[in-house]
């Protein structure tokens, strides 16, 4: 299970950072990934 996390998370680095554009200055904003075992998703909370 360990594993599969870390892996989840590895793969959801790619689009884990959203890039959010404010009065024409570009913001980085990194958001809180996790594994759901019980669904078995990926999510990520800004």
């Amino acid at each position: 299970m360990a594993t599969e996390f870390r892996r989840a998370v590895i793969t959801d680095v790619k689009f884990s950072p959203h890039v959010v554009s404010k009065h024409g200055n570009t913001y980085l904003a990194y958001c809180s990934v996790w594994f759901d075992s019980k669904q078995a998703n990926i999510s990520a909370r800004c």
